[in-house]
Order: structure tokens, then C-alpha cells, then sequence
């Protein structure tokens, strides 16, 4: 079992190139973190639990976005949403397709929002030169 309180500089760093690479972008603030986005998010979330086997990138993409869109959680549903958009993992289609599934289970509102986010963050990617809808596929 991982000890959260253990600060160690490899597991710093494991948690950082993990962070970079499940969110598609650099991890700039490293000086400056918190303890608790040093410890919780950086080091625990991405260094212990998303480079864990069991689970590929897709999925894990798929339960992070439901459980954001879930507890309306607006920067993690930004964050994941525009990550699996950015790094061709979830297609637009695949997203809107789950998004319906969403909203069965989660409710319209809930659906809604994430839907718009969805919306935006796909809009974000293709300025940036993004997947092409068939591309992403």
C-alpha cells in the first residue's frame, strides 16, 4: 500500500510525467505546488493510480469524465474532457455517444452541462489543429 504522506522525489516526479501525459499538457507549476497537489493530485492520483495496470488510458478517460460530469466538478470535466479530445483517445463521437449514456444514469441537467463542455473543449482542440472528426475515430 502507497503511504500518501511519502513525498519522495521519484514519486514527485512519477506523479508529474504521469500528469503530463494523461492531461496533454505540461505540468508547469511543480515549484510551486501545495501539499495537496503535490501529494492527493500529483504523486496519488497520477503517478499511483492512473499508470496502475488493469485499466487501459481509455477507460480510465471514460470514468473520469463521467465522475466530473457527475459531481459537476467544472475544471476536472474541462481538464479530462479536452485531454481525451487533445490526445485522440475518445473520439467526439464516442464522447457525444457516452454523454447520451450519461445522461440516463446521471440525469438531463447533469447530461447538459457536460455535453456543453464538450462542446467547447472539442471547439478548443480543433483551433488548435486538433483530430478532424474523422481523424478521431
Amino acid at each position: 500500500m502507497t503511504d500518501v504522506t511519502d513525498n519522495t522525489e521519484a514519486r514527485r516526479r512519477k506523479g508529474v510525467d504521469w500528469f503530463q501525459r494523461v492531461m496533454a499538457v505540461p505540468r508547469t507549476d511543480t515549484a510551486d505546488m501545495t501539499p495537496m497537489v503535490e501529494v492527493a493530485s500529483t504523486s496519488f492520483c497520477f503517478g499511483d493510480v492512473w499508470s496502475r495496470p488493469g485499466l487501459d488510458m481509455r477507460a480510465r478517460r471514460f470514468i473520469s469524465i463521467a465522475c466530473a460530469g457527475f459531481v459537476g466538478a467544472d475544471t476536472p470535466m474541462r481538464s479530462h474532457l479536452y485531454a481525451a479530445l487533445k490526445s485522440g483517445d475518445i473520439s467526439y463521437d464516442e464522447l457525444l455517444e457516452a454523454v447520451l449514456h450519461f445522461s440516463v444514469y446521471a440525469g438531463l441537467p447533469k447530461a447538459s452541462l457536460l455535453e456543453q463542455v464538450a462542446k467547447e473543449c472539442w471547439a478548443k482542440v480543433q483551433a488548435e489543429g486538433g483530430p478532424s472528426p474523422a481523424d478521431a475515430s
